[in-house]
Parts: structure tokens; sequence; C-alpha cells
């Protein structure tokens, strides 16, 4: 049975509720509260598995909207049920162990730190879109950090988030150390555009290379810059 079909058979069962408790028949109600419950379990587990459904009908629609998800008898176990269907702390450990720490010839912004811990957890519970996603964004946050503090580049851009005159191939000019760097970085750069911009999807492998590859950048620009950064620290 569909997600649809199940939600049509919770709407009529609610309509026959209705009118067993209009006509006073308390043991069909009963029955048909308790068969309500069932079916408001089945479809908030459907729900919680998958992400997306495909649902025409406007009367369905309505039921699964008002599926409250967060009213689950037994959240411990449903979220065991959940997790493990898919996952294992195995999976995760070995995962984690997968991703390489970035090591900082000097101190980073905390959003970056944010950024870079966000990334490997995501690699450890297999988001490789989600990693692959946070790999440009960790790259732009370090390369905006170190043309601020290098003073190339005034710091309310960031704070205003206007970079109509501060494009990124400008930006990594700035602090790349040279034009076989700065072509290597961009080209990791326009890569990583890929996906943010929605043309395509990534597996486990490339996730993990693009984040390799995006730390040793970041590690790099940063060893650059880091007599200046630490003067102006």
């Amino acid at each position: 049975m569909t997600i649809e079909e199940q939600a049509l058979e919770l709407a009529e069962l609610r309509r026959r509720a209705d009118e067993a408790l209009s006509a006073d028949d308390i043991e069909t109600w009963l029955g048909l509260v308790h068969g309500q419950a069932s079916a408001v379990e089945r479809l908030q587990a459907a729900l919680l598995s998958e992400s997306v459904h495909v649902v025409q009908s406007l009367e369905a629609r309505r039921v699964l909207t008002d599926i409250d998800l967060s009213d689950i008898g037994d959240i411990s176990a449903a979220g065991e049920r959940l997790l493990y269907s898919w996952f294992t702390p195995q999976d995760y450990a070995l995962g984690l162990s997968r991703v390489a720490a970035l090591i900082a010839p000097v101190a980073i912004p905390q959003t970056l730190r944010s950024f870079v811990e966000e990334a490997r957890q995501c690699y450890a519970f297999q988001q490789s879109n989600a990693v692959y996603s946070l790999s440009r964004t960790i790259l732009e946050t370090a390369i905006n950090d170190v043309c601020v503090r290098i003073g190339r580049m005034p710091r309310r851009v960031m704070q205003e988030d206007d970079f109509g005159e501060w494009p990124f191939r400008r930006r990594l000019a700035m602090v790349a150390g040279g034009e076989t760097r700065l072509n290597r970085i961009h080209d990791h750069y326009k890569l990583l555009c890929r996906l943010v911009h929605g043309g395509t999807t990534v597996s486990s492998g490339e996730a993990l290379t693009a984040l390799a590859e995006t730390l040793g950048f970041v590690h790099e620009v940063y060893a650059i810059h880091r007599h200046v950064i630490g003067n102006n620290a």
C-alpha cells in the first residue's frame, strides 16, 4: 500500500469515527479510534524513513501534513530502528577514521572550525553530498579569512556579504602564492561548485577526495601567510 493510499485510509477512518460518535455508537467509535492510532503510527514510520513522497490527492496531502512526527510513542525504539536500518557504530568510527584533521599553522576562526568538524561528521554519517558542499564552504571561508587578516580585503565585505566586486578568483589570487597554485585551487573550487549549483551528486569516494584536497589547500594558504597572520594576530 502506498503512503497516499494509507493517508486516504486514515481519512476514511476519521470520517467513520465522526459518524459513529455522532450516532452515540461508542463501541464502533472506540474500534475506529484504535485503527486510527495504528494508521498514524504506520504513516509516521513512512515519513521518518523517507524524505520525499509524491502524493497527488489533496485530501491525502492534508492528512500527511497533519501527522505530528514529534509525537511518537517510543521515540527511543523508533530512533534505534531507523538509525541501525542503514548505519552502525562501526560504520561511524570507520568513516571518521578516514577523514584527516585540518592541521593549521595559525589560529583559525571558529566558523571555519565548525565547518570542518561538520564536514567530518557528515562523512562519518555517509552524507556525501553534504561533505562536498561543505568543502566549498570551507575553502571559501579560509580564503576570505586570509584575505582579511593580511589586509588585502576589507572585513566589511564578509560582514555585509557584498562580494560583487570580489569574485572568488580575485580573492584567491591575493593569497594563492603563485599562478600554479591559483589554477589548482580555482579548478578545485569550480569542481565543487557543480554540486552547490545542483548539477550533480557525488559518491562517498568523491566526497572524501574533495574534503582531503580542500583541507590540503587550506593548510597551504595559511602556511604561506603564517608570518603575516601571526604578526597581526
